[in-house]
C-alpha cells in the first residue's frame, strides 16, 4: 500500500471565511485592550506605598534602638545615683 499525504486545499470561500475570523478576532482583541486601564499610575502608586512602608519599618526599627539605649542609660543612671548615696551615707 502506498501511502502519499494530501495536502490540505481550501477553497476560494474557505480562505476568504479564515482570513475574515483572524482578522476579526484580531480586530476584538485590540478592542477590548485598549479598554484595559493604564497600569503605570497604579503601580507608581503602589511603589510610594512601599516606600513609605518601608520607611516606617526603618524608623520602627530605630526607635527600638534608641529605647534599648535609653533603658541602659536609666540602669547606669539609677547605679551611680546608688553608688552615689552609699559613698554620702554615714
Amino acid at each position: 500500500m502506498n501511502f502519499t499525504p494530501k495536502r490540505a486545499v481550501y477553497s476560494g470561500f474557505e480562505h476568504m471565511m479564515m482570513t475574515t475570523t483572524t482578522t476579526t478576532t484580531m480586530m476584538m482583541m485590540m478592542m477590548m485592550m485598549m479598554m484595559v486601564a493604564d497600569p503605570v499610575p497604579v503601580l507608581e502608586h503602589a511603589q510610594q506605598l512601599q516606600k513609605k512602608a518601608h520607611r516606617a519599618h526603618d524608623l520602627e526599627v530605630e526607635n527600638q534602638q534608641l529605647r534599648g539605649r535609653l533603658d541602659e542609660y536609666d540602669n547606669e543612671f539609677a547605679e551611680v545615683k546608688n553608688q552615689g548615696l552609699l559613698l554620702d551615707a554615714p
